[in-house]
């Protein structure tokens, strides 16, 4: 029997094997699919506790807010709490701290990138799931056969870990006689209630 145009749309063909829908995907890999849902809701907890700490060095939410989502990029956006951190009157242990939790948030940013951005494929023969790196555009390609749940793993922790320090800045500048629980990981969670 003929495939349906809708079916015959939705199925593209690769050098790899067929891609199908999300459906398929979800089906099939369940776990990466999933993994990679926990990645993308880890990545909104870690931006909004990077704008909290933008919030909070300029003293003014509405306008924080108005600068940090007037751009889409993460790095720009990092940059700007960079910035602002450097000009403020921090102690400097506090700075110390917010730079570990940006560069950690940065290294979560790349691996979600390349997770993220990776071309899915399916191997025709075996079934694997692998992802198709192709930037920039003038390396040649890399191929990730095994490890995507490692490597969604990897990023998931790095952004928790981002999260968790971004927390621990937020306590610190508003609680400066804080500081050395924060350093030292004693802190209380900033997780809101459900």
């Amino acid at each position: 029997m003929a495939r349906s145009q809708r079916q015959q749309a939705r199925l593209a063909p690769y050098k790899l094997g067929l891609i199908g829908g999300a459906a398929e995907f979800e089906q099939q890999y369940p776990k990466e699919m999933m993994k990679l849902g926990c990645l993308t809701a880890c990545w909104s907890v870690a931006e909004d506790a990077l704008c909290q700490v933008l919030a909070i060095l300029l003293s003014d939410k509405d306008k924080a807010e108005a600068a940090f989502y007037s751009s889409n990029n993460h790095k720009a956006r990092s940059d700007m709490v960079r910035a602002v951190a450097a000009r403020s009157s921090l102690d400097e242990r506090a700075k110390e701290y917010l730079d570990f939790g940006l560069d950690t948030l940065a290294k979560a940013a790349n691996a979600r990138n390349e997770l993220t951005h990776g071309l899915f494929h399916v191997e025709p023969y075996s079934g694997e799931l692998l992802s198709v790196r192709r930037r920039p555009a003038t390396k040649v390609p890399v191929i990730t056969k095994s490890g995507i749940l490692k490597n969604l793993g990897d990023a998931i922790t790095l952004c928790e870990l981002a999260i968790n320090v971004l927390q621990g800045t937020i306590v610190a500048i508003t609680n400066p006689q804080l500081i050395d629980d924060v350093l030292s990981g004693r802190t209380p969670s900033l997780r809101r209630p459900p």
